[in-house]
């Protein structure tokens, strides 16, 4: 922070000292105690990155001049203040923004509501999803893979970003003890100490932060699916019953029978009442794509 708030104040400085420029008189009465007394400031980070060797080299320092025509002003030292002035402002805004504001600095694919979906999120998604053998495959086969399931993978990313919203506005919730239930229960049934699963998620391009934000997200639509969805299907004996009949189902077992044909249509159900879900909060959704 001490670091912006002298960069802030330099560059206040310097814009102070480009009004004074525009003064013709001025700038030839004092062009030499100017030019003379001007150094590279490198007290912090910030200067010493703008001001490398690199460059310097690439970009010399501006040689005396002579002084130009009427009024002594000449135009070459004022541009070059200038193009210093407008290279400090972008660097100083870029670092001064606050983190959210890195978005500035992607690709925006969508827009869902007032929310934003950049490219690199929809990349870090595929890339999440990919399959082994997609993962095999060289970089630049793996980028026009991507390329050309792009579209697909960014409507899941806005149904699945619909679902959060609607789900944070039903006042739904997950927290840090359910997260860490989870993926406790993954370390139990696959016997990973955490040593393992941390392991495991570097082989995949993780890190255990992403991949709990991606679990509590997950949990996070779950619980909205079933409190809208599943929670409200029931399949009653006599559907049952009826799908049997009209199927010609026979077994030894019919109490087995039953509970498979019970979940058979359940599923059924929550596919037809998921899809038509999601078209809803679609077209209640402000939606842009880029």
């Amino acid at each position: 922070m001490s670091g912006q708030n002298s960069a802030i104040s330099f560059v206040i400085s310097y814009l102070y000292i480009f009004m004074l420029l525009r003064n013709r008189m001025l700038l030839r009465n004092r062009y030499n105690i100017f030019y003379n007394s001007f150094q590279p400031i490198n007290e912090t980070t910030l200067m010493s990155l703008w001001l490398t060797k690199e460059h310097e080299i690439s970009n010399p320092p501006i040689p005396p001049l002579e002084k130009g025509g009427e009024g002594g002003f000449d135009k070459s030292i004022f541009g070059a203040i200038m193009r210093r002035i407008k290279l400090l402002f972008i660097i100083l805004l870029t670092l001064s923004l606050p983190s959210h504001a890195a978005i500035l600095l992607d690709r925006v694919v969508a827009v869902v509501n007032k929310e934003v979906i950049t490219w690199s999120e929809l990349y870090k998604v595929m890339e999440f999803e990919a399959t082994t053998q997609i993962k095999n495959l060289s970089e630049e086969e793996r980028k026009k893979l991507f390329k050309e399931s792009e579209a697909s993978f960014l409507e899941t990313l806005i149904d699945m970003r619909l679902q959060l919203q609607e789900a944070r506005s039903l006042g739904l919730e997950v927290t840090q003890e359910e997260v860490k239930e989870t993926i406790g229960n993954i370390q139990k049934k696959y016997s990973m100490t955490q040593t393992d699963f941390i392991e495991s998620l570097k082989k995949e391009g993780l890190s255990l932060e992403d991949y709990q934000k991606r679990l509590s997200e997950q949990i996070l639509i779950n619980k909205v699916v079933n409190y809208q969805i599943r929670n409200k299907i029931v399949v009653s004996d006599a559907e049952v019953k009826r799908y049997i009949e009209t199927n010609k189902v026979s077994a030894q077992n019919i109490d087995k029978v039953r509970e498979d044909v019970r979940k058979q249509l359940t599923e059924e159900q929550f596919s037809e009442k998921y899809r038509s879900w999601i078209k809803g909060l679609r077209e209640k959704a402000y939606i842009e794509i880029h």
